[in-house]
C-alpha cells in the first residue's frame, strides 16, 4: 500500500486514473490486472448495505469461512502472548503444514474439512454447520441457506471442490 503522495508525478495522470509508483511495478511498465467480478451468492452478501442478511454474514464472515476449509493447519503454536485486552496473537515456531487427513471420517466421528465435500453429502448443510469447534461457534446461529448458496458457489467456481465431487461419484460407483 502506498501513499498518494509517493506516486511518480510525471508519469502519473489522476484524469486518466493513472497513478504509476516506482517501489513496485517498475515504474509502471507492470500492470496486475483487475479482479474478476465475485460470483452472485458471495457480491449479494458482501454490499455493506444495512441488510440484515448482509450484516449476519460479515458479522460471521469467519465461521462462514472455516465451514469451506479444505485442510486444517499444523504448527507449533505459542499462544503466551495473549495476557492482555486486544486481538488474539499467536506465534508460530518452525514449520507450518496443511493436514488433509482421510477421505472417509473414523466410525463415529462427524465429516470435518474435505470429508464435507465426499461423505454423506445429502446432509451436507447440516453437517458443516455442526463441523464448527466450540470456540469457533458464533453467538446467533449461522444461515442454512447462505452455507447451501456457498457450497454451490464452490461446486461451481472452485476447482478443488469440483475435484473432491469427482472423488465422491468415484467412491459412490
Amino acid at each position: 500500500m502506498f501513499w498518494f503522495r509517493e506516486r511518480i508525478g510525471s508519469n502519473s495522470s489522476i484524469r486518466c486514473g493513472r497513478v504509476v509508483y516506482n517501489s513496485c511495478c517498475k515504474g509502471g511498465k507492470i500492470s496486475i490486472p483487475t479482479f474478476r467480478p465475485r460470483p452472485k451468492p458471495l457480491a449479494s452478501l458482501a454490499r455493506f448495505d444495512g441488510d440484515a442478511r448482509c450484516n449476519q454474514f460479515m458479522k460471521n464472515i469467519r465461521q462462514y469461512n472455516c465451514l469451506f476449509t479444505f485442510t486444517s493447519m499444523g504448527a507449533k503454536i505459542d499462544r503466551s502472548m495473549n495476557n492482555g485486552r486486544g486481538p488474539t496473537v499467536f506465534k508460530i515456531s518452525g514449520q507450518v503444514h496443511h493436514r488433509v487427513g482421510s477421505l472417509i471420517p473414523s466410525d463415529g466421528s462427524p465429516p470435518q474439512f474435505i470429508q464435507l465435500y465426499i461423505y454423506d453429502t445429502a446432509n451436507e448443510v447440516s453437517n458443516r454447520l455442526h463441523a464448527l469447534h466450540l470456540d469457533e461457534r458464533p453467538a446467533e446461529p449461522l444461515d442454512p441457506r447462505i452455507v447451501e448458496e456457498h457450497t454451490q458457489m464452490l461446486d461451481d467456481h472452485n476447482p478443488f471442490a469440483k475435484q473432491f465431487r469427482l472423488a465422491r461419484d468415484r467412491l459412490a460407483d
